[in-house]
């Protein structure tokens, strides 16, 4: 199983990058994999949790805790804060651009490398298109008793969710308070539960039981 993110940084605020993570791993394992995107090595790193809204989820002080027991849904963020007072990551973001030596290219060599760029980026990354896992959604049953992310619940919705990303989405109700929302994301209802039994995740995610 594992669970998309989007990590963001402290010092790097440009930083939103979509990432995904084994639920199996333990948040010193997270620390360790995000080192090779932000910069920020394991031990300077305090981990947070937010809902797409900002609101804070969970602080991941414990680094021994499984990230299948915090992070349940996909779409939620998960935020680094560099606390290395000699930090790299900061070190760059405070640099101005006027410091930095500058390289002029030639229009011709500006448009081939624009170009190698854009078929690089579409190699290593293929785009989510609006029926990213339909076949995986169209096996879901509303209403139907499920499994999302390892943990008992209900079916409650099948469908998109542009507040978060391209393609199709399902909301469960969980059986317990192991959700993080009430079937709304962004101030937009796709369905109605108690307080954190509702999450959103992809379909391929979500067993019928």
């Amino acid at each position: 199983m594992s669970v998309t993110v989007f990590v963001t940084h402290s010092s790097l605020t440009d930083m939103n990058a979509e990432v995904k993570l084994s639920s199996e791993l333990s948040v010193a394992d997270v620390k360790k994999k995000l080192e090779s995107r932000c910069g920020t090595a394991p031990q300077h790193q305090h981990l947070t949790l937010l809902a797409p809204a900002g609101k804070v989820i969970a602080s991941l002080d414990d680094d021994a805790a499984m990230l299948s027991a915090i992070a349940t849904s996909d779409g939620l963020t998960l935020h680094v804060t560099d606390l290395d007072p000699d930090s790299v990551a900061a070190s760059l973001a405070a640099t101005s651009v006027d410091d930095v030596a500058k390289v002029e290219l030639s229009s011709d060599a500006a448009a081939a490398r624009k170009a190698e760029f854009a078929k690089f980026k579409k190699a290593s990354k293929p785009p989510v298109d609006e029926e990213h896992l339909a076949d995986e959604a169209a096996a879901l049953v509303v209403g139907a008793a499920c499994s999302g992310a390892g943990k008992p619940g209900t079916v409650r919705f099948v469908g998109k969710i542009p507040e978060i990303a391209p393609g199709w989405w399902a909301g469960v109700e969980y059986s317990e308070a192991v959700g993080k929302n009430d079937g709304a994301v962004k101030g937009v209802r796709y369905f109605t539960c108690p307080e954190n039994t509702g999450g959103f995740l992809r379909p391929d995610k979500v067993e019928m039981s």
